[in-house]
């Protein structure tokens, strides 16, 4: 789900503690398995926040190599001392191996603000620059690319070539608007999505990569994971330009 001004779905605000003592409560009179359940349903999750407002841009070049780079790292899946934002937990419980069960990404961002197509201002058609995130396992092994502290804003010595805008980009900013667009995301751990399907094309309507929203960046992230949100441009002139970003991860108790 991708929005440009509305606020998501609230979810309790829950430290790993409190999920903990629910689930000894119910397991009382109830299976484990239908514990798991009825949290799930109820969206009763612990979670992890990340935010980084500052001004950074990254430019598409004109030698014909074009680089992103990392905006920010969130903290470890499911750690200790990682519930909420640097609140502390000392309690480290997740339940499985891929215990996430939702990403949401707000993103506030635009790009160069002008350019030599007007019939497609104010759209996501031709736009030049992008994001799209990658995966950091607990040994230090990017995904994707690159390598920085949990939570930390990246620097520039972070980056990778890229080449073209795909369908599993996270967000593409608007074409040529003067003032920073706010973008929510949302992926659950239960997405799925065709291709040109409704829900496919009303994705890349708003700018998102349609195969990003298929739920298996989620459903695949391991206990210890973190997240590398990435800003990229390609060709001369353009730019991805971003103010502020938050990364709220929820996962299973």
């Amino acid at each position: 789900m991708s929005e440009t001004s509305a606020t998501p779905q609230t979810l309790p605000q829950l430290t790993t503690s409190d999920i903990y003592t629910v689930r000894i409560l119910l397991s009382s009179f109830l299976p484990v398995e239908l514990i798991d359940i009825i949290l799930d349903e109820a969206d009763y999750w612990s979670h992890s926040r990340v935010e980084a407002s500052m001004c950074r841009k990254d430019y598409g070049l004109d030698d014909g190599t074009d680089y992103g780079e990392i905006f920010l790292f969130t903290m470890p899946l499911a750690h200790p001392d990682t519930v909420d934002h640097q609140v502390a937990s000392k309690i480290s419980i997740k339940r499985g191996e891929h215990p996430c069960r939702r990403i949401v990404f707000e993103l506030h961002s635009r790009d160069k603000g002008w350019s030599d197509y007007p019939e497609q201002h104010g759209t996501y058609d031709r736009t030049r620059s992008w994001f799209d995130v990658s995966i950091d396992d607990p040994h230090g092994f990017i995904f994707a690319f690159g390598l920085l502290p949990p939570s930390a804003p990246a620097d520039s010595a972070t980056n990778r070539t890229v080449e073209a805008i795909s369908d599993r980009d996270l967000q593409r900013n608007v074409h040529a608007k003067a003032g920073d667009t706010r973008h929510v995301i949302v992926w659950d751990w239960k997405d799925t999505i065709k291709d040109g399907s409704p829900e496919a094309l009303e994705a890349e309507r708003m700018g998102g990569g349609w195969r990003s929203m298929d739920g298996e960046f989620v459903r695949g992230m391991k206990d210890g994971d973190q997240i590398a949100l990435w800003m990229n441009a390609i060709e001369q002139g353009w730019v991805c330009r971003v103010s502020r970003a938050i990364v709220t991860i929820y996962w299973a108790v």
